[in-house]
This record gives C-alpha cells, sequence and structure tokens, in this order.
C-alpha cells in the first residue's frame, strides 16, 4: 500500500471541488436533470444509429431544445454554486 501512495504522490489530486454538486434531490431541478439524464441515453444511441450528418444534427439539435425547455440552466446555476461551496471548503481560490 505504500509504494502506490507514494508514486500518486504529486500526480494525484482530490476531485472534491466535483462532489455532490447535482441539485438536492427532491427539487425541480433534480427532477428535470433525471428527465436530461434519460434523455441522453435515448439520444446518444440514436446519435450513434443516424444514417447521415442531417440526421445526426437534427437528433442533436433536438436534444440541445430538450435542454432548453427542461431548464439546463437553472441546473447549471446549481452546480456553479456548490462548486463555488465546495472550492471554498477546500481553501481554493
Amino acid at each position: 500500500l505504500i509504494q502506490p501512495r507514494q508514486w500518486g504522490e504529486g500526480k494525484l489530486y482530490p476531485h472534491f471541488i466535483l462532489e455532490n454538486i447535482d441539485p438536492d434531490t427532491g427539487t425541480q431541478e433534480a427532477r428535470n436533470l433525471s428527465a436530461i439524464n434519460t434523455e441522453w441515453y435515448t439520444t446518444l444511441v440514436s446519435l450513434i444509429r443516424s444514417g447521415s450528418e442531417d440526421e445526426f444534427d437534427q437528433v442533436l439539435d433536438e436534444y440541445k431544445s430538450f435542454l432548453d425547455e427542461n431548464g439546463w440552466d437553472d441546473i447549471v446555476k446549481v452546480r456553479d454554486e456548490k462548486m463555488a461551496e465546495n472550492k471554498e471548503k477546500l481553501g481554493i481560490e
């Protein structure tokens, strides 16, 4: 256990700034994020299976519209706020 830890010193850094940044359970943003994640899985399959660039672009545009309709900007704000709190806790500027 000592050797891997020594090897990682100076190379590996904790990513606590990204921990627990999703919206709190039960909020509108959390429900929207759940819907967005589900939509992404089906969109990804459609993107992979698309038969042309036009079809790919159409699927991607529909997903972007879905993001707008489901409050993606609000989710990003929540995540930004939580990352700022984490930075403060870690003493990062």
